[in-house]
């Protein structure tokens, strides 16, 4: 007890002695806490992004045996990825041994209502129609009320919805006596048959949280039904116990070939073959993360790098110290000091600049972290559960302290080798040679680094700039969105549906400000899925080929007025009958490319409707600003009118949200159980989709500025201590006549120097790494020799303005320092 009384004593003296020590050097510990609370920071900020996105397992029970089933067309060309089809799902059930489960659903939306209109509004959910098996393959359990059954998915099972666990606390209370209580799903009554845990969570929620699922409902699969290719539904399966992905991906590729035994009436060979259909399985966690964890790792790295030379700094600094103190510590050893005090000393002092640098570093990680999460993609995993954690703390905590030590034991370490000061010659000028290579080689590693983190974030930049400038081929200011889901027990027939949409095209016509509207059963840039086989009769394929499968969209004639789209031609879709239809300009130029496509006709599907060519629209990037204009063909809306559409509405002037609360009287006067869902202003949709590489570009932006910052720094630093270090040899240069500018063109020669070797070091290691940042680019090569040139120039103006003020100051030497004895 008394030994550790002492020892508390002894350390609290010392922590008073530093702290009084450091108080009179601002000039010391100011750089040092900065330099590595930058560092701290950095690394804690971009540690909280990956623990979070990456490293942190999914939801669900062992999540590394789940993987992703879909379907890849590259014969197709249309750059998409199917999903499944009912039949060809329920012949891999049967037939694998690879998979201990797996499971096929649908997210749509659908209204929800009570039975007493009363008692609650109408709201428009996201719901999960699910196979029996999909529970069991998340590993989800009901907390109420039974499990999900395969006899659910017959057709004649009677309506029954199991609600998720938020949507029964958030619209029912918890209420335990739930299960049996029937509400209105879609205008029909349906029971509550029970209650899911939290792990019925699906995986597109962990990237966009808006697609939360409400409910879930049986699927429907009746293995009598006949076949189709509606490639609509989305598969996981559970990997069996101890088979591996690799294993998964043979089996799935023996059963995709045997497709045309199994189900010949809708996989031929021909079609096969022409479409170089396969099966791929894909582990769930990638399928998440997307390039979002290799973006990442990579920006991981590069702030574990700034950290590195960030310590370097320091070390270099405290180095420098250490050799200011010597006579100091001299002294102290001839009165009586032990090896074991001075080291205490440098212990607790370093210890004390670490603890200081982490506590600030912590603060700037939770602002950077904020910052971050307000730029950051949508559609990152997790965003909403991203904040600075214990793991970021701990990580903090462990660097901190270990750098302590490092600083601690480093003047010993030194002492150990031999003491140099500036200039001194023998064993002790060896030293101090080796020591000031050891900083030119610190200040190149600097520079390479810079180049490489500036070169990534140059490159990401370009390509953001270049594709902002990519016309969408719309003119999104002013227009809104949202959803529209009509009951499907209430409009079931036709002509309700489309009674609906005229009086509410008139109703939000009516309103002030409001220039024109339309209707879209799909939105560009919202992501399109699936496509139909569409036969031209003039130019029908032959026996070798396979129909182009194009976008097929139900839209009304205000869709292209609304958001922009020029139309050539004119269409007539006044009669629900009209059988007249709008190409693309890509369509056209794929089907006619030297003919006039107006009056033409197509057919959808091998038995599917026809379609007279009355118009051609000017072509619209539907699936990513930086993938080319989609080849669609524009049908009418209310031919077959659909239940679930996205109404666009144009305002003349102002936000066009301010329209939202006249619409929603509009809406309530309409029919209070069709509520307003997924507002969003077009503008936002397009900034949206060049969300991921804004995001990639400011993270790297963020991490070359520190690196440039530190490299900036350590120029600075070394030649402020080579110009210290070299205050008699220049004296003696002055005192027999070198010029000032002679002397500044000495130090300046030797910054060029090392900024060129550090820019050619760089250059070198960014042929490597910027490869890993291909996919994220856009109109731009990875090696672009422009943009690789202008940083090395502007590197290179850099370390030369930074070594300027050391060699300002060196001309100020005056000669007699040339006779000054150490």
């Amino acid at each position: 007890m008394a030994t550790a009384l002492l020892w508390c004593f002894l350390l609290g003296r010392e922590v008073r002695l530093a702290i009084r020590r450091l108080a009179r050097q601002p000039s010391f510990w100011g750089p040092v806490v900065a330099t590595l609370a930058l560092g701290f920071g950095a690394s804690a900020a971009v540690f909280t992004l990956l623990h979070a996105v990456v490293l942190n397992p999914l939801p669900y029970a062992e999540p590394d045996r789940l993987v992703r089933l879909q379907t890849a067309v590259p014969g197709m060309g249309t750059g998409a990825t199917w999903n499944l089809a009912k039949a060809e799902y329920l012949y891999f059930q049967k037939s694998t041994e690879a998979f201990s489960e797996m499971g096929l659903y649908l997210i749509s939306g659908v209204t929800v209502g009570s039975m007493d209109s009363a008692s609650g509004r109408a709201e428009q959910v996201y719901t999960a129609d699910v196979s029996a098996s999909m529970p069991t393959v998340l590993g989800a359990r009901p907390l109420l009320g039974r499990a999900i059954t395969a006899e659910d998915n017959l057709p004649a099972a009677a309506p029954a919805v199991w609600l998720t666990r938020g949507f029964w606390m958030r619209r029912f209370g918890g209420d335990p006596t739930i299960v049996g209580r029937l509400i209105l799903v879609d205008g029909r009554p349906t029971a509550v048959a029970g209650v899911l845990g939290p792990e019925a969570r699906l995986p597109e929620e962990e990237q966009l949280p808006e697609l939360r699922t409400d409910l879930w409902r049986p699927l429907g699969l009746d293995p009598a039904q006949r076949p189709n290719s509606s490639h609509r539904f989305r598969g996981l399966a559970r990997l069996a116990a101890g088979v591996s992905l690799t294993r998964a991906r043979a089996e799935m590729g023996r059963l995709t070939a045997r497709l045309t035994t199994a189900l010949p009436s809708v996989y031929t060979a021909k079609f096969m073959r022409n479409t170089g259909f396969t099966t791929e399985v894909i582990a769930l966690r990638d399928d998440v993360l997307g390039t979002n964890g290799q973006v990442l790792w990579i920006l991981f790295g590069a702030v574990l790098l700034v950290l590195v030379v960030a310590c370097a700094n320091v070390a270099n600094l405290i180095l420098a110290r250490a050799e200011s103190r010597r006579r100091e510590m001299s002294v102290r050893v001839a009165l009586g000091a032990s090896r074991g005090s001075l080291l205490l000393h440098s212990l607790v002092e370093a210890l004390l600049l670490t603890a200081v640098a982490g506590a600030l570093g912590l603060l700037l990680a939770g602002g950077a972290v904020r910052f971050f999460v307000a730029f950051l993609p949508p559609d990152l995993p997790r965003l909403s559960e991203i904040h600075l954690g214990w793991a970021a703390v701990q990580l903090t905590a462990f660097v901190a302290l270990g750098s302590g030590l490092v600083f601690a034991l480093l003047p010993a370490v030194r002492g150990s080798l031999g003491t140099a000061s500036c200039g001194v010659a023998g064993r002790g000028g060896r030293v101090f040679a080796r020591q000031q290579a050891a900083r030119r080689a610190l200040v190149v590693t600097q520079i390479a680094l810079s180049v490489v983190l500036l070169a990534g974030a140059a490159l990401l930049a370009q390509s953001f700039l270049r594709l902002t400038a990519v016309h969408s081929g719309m003119y999104p200011r002013g227009v809104l969105t949202f959803r529209v889901v009509l009951p499907s027990a209430r409009y079931a027939a036709p002509d309700a549906a489309i009674t609906f949409y005229r009086e509410l095209t008139a109703r939000t016509e009516a309103l002030a400000g409001v220039a024109s509207t339309g209707y879209a059963a799909a939105l560009p840039l919202t992501g399109y899925d699936g496509c139909t086989a569409l036969f031209a009769q003039d130019h029908p394929p032959s026996a070798a080929e396979e129909a182009p499968c194009i976008l097929v969209f139900p839209v009304t004639p205000g869709y292209f007025r609304t958001l922009g789209i020029p139309i050539h031609g004119a269409v007539d879709w006044g009669s629900p009958q009209t059988t007249e239809a709008v190409s693309s300009t890509a369509l056209a130029e794929r089907f006619w490319p030297a003919e006039n496509p107006l009056g033409k006709s197509v057919r959808t599907g091998s038995h599917g409707e026809s379609y007279r060519i009355a118009a051609v629209a000017g072509d619209v990037r539907g699936n990513g600003l930086d993938k080319p204009p989609i080849e669609a063909l524009y049908v009418p809306l209310l031919r077959e009118p659909p239940l679930d559409v996205t109404m666009v509405v144009r305002v003349t002037a102002g936000p066009p949200e301010r329209l939202l609360p006249a619409l929603r009287r509009v809406l309530a006067g309409l029919d209070p159980q069709v509520p307003l869902a997924a507002e969003r202003s077009m503008e936002r949709i397009v900034a949206g989709s060049t969300a991921r590489l804004s995001g990639s570009t400011l993270l790297l932006a963020v991490a070359s500025a520190m690196a440039l910052v530190l490299s900036l720094l350590g120029v600075h630093s070394l030649f402020s201590y080579l110009v210290a270090c070299r205050h008699s040899e220049i004296a003696v240069r002055m005192a027999v006549g070198a010029r000032a500018a002679q002397v500044r063109r000495l130090i300046l020669a030797e910054a060029v120097r090392l900024a060129f070797l550090g820019v050619v070091a760089g250059l070198a290691a960014s042929f490597f790494v910027t490869r890993f940042l291909q996919s994220l680019l856009f109109g731009v090569n990875a090696g672009d020799p422009a943009t690789l040139g202008a940083v090395s120039v502007f590197l290179i103006l850099i370390a030369t303005t930074a070594s300027w003020v050391p060699a300002r100051r060196a001309t100020q030497v005056p000669p007699f320092e040339a006779l000054r004895c150490d």
